[in-house]
């Protein structure tokens, strides 16, 4: 027969170690909400980071086509900035846009920037938008970049005329 004594003690020795189980599992549950949160939370900085340098692609297509015929005129510049300015860009923003018109991106370089076909198809149209085409230059340019981009034929025939691009 168990004494009084030792039926508290395996009492207390199985309260103390539902405890510690439970412990655990508050613990296990807090880490698991933790690590769900943390992994949302990393998802949506990548995402994010994604769409910044998805972005930032487009403006320097934008530039880069300004640029084509060896200068940014202020019209040009006007016509980037109008679009930009819908963005509600804070002042350093801003400023890294001013500091990307020093030295627009080649070519190549651009067409690196685009990993899917939704980013090339915008990187074209914004380079597509921040022109008037009026020089052999920028002409040569957009063909050259859609072509690095490997734009099919009605991509490029639907942002032609969303911009009013006759040919090019």
């Amino acid at each position: 027969m168990l004494s009084v004594r030792k039926v508290l003690e395996i009492l207390t020795r199985d309260f103390f170690a539902d405890q510690v189980r439970s412990d655990a599992d508050r613990k296990s549950t807090a880490e698991a909400t933790w690590d769900s949160f943390r992994t949302a939370a990393d998802a949506d900085a990548a995402e994010h980071e994604e769409e910044l340098a998805a972005t930032a692609a487009v403006v320097h297509a934008m530039i880069s086509a300004a640029a084509a015929d060896g200068r940014i005129d202020a019209e040009e510049r006007r016509r980037i900035f109008s679009r930009l300015d819908k963005a509600d860009l804070l002042p350093s923003e801003r400023a890294e846009i001013e500091r990307a018109f020093e030295a627009p991106m080649p070519i190549y370089a651009l067409a690196r920037e685009a990993t899917t076909p939704a980013q090339a198809r915008a990187m074209y149209a914004g380079a597509v938008a921040a022109i008037i085409v009026d020089t052999p230059e920028e002409t040569d340019f957009l063909r050259s970049l859609r072509e690095r981009l490997g734009l099919p034929a009605d991509t490029i025939s639907e942002i032609h005329g969303r911009f009013g691009l006759d040919g090019g």
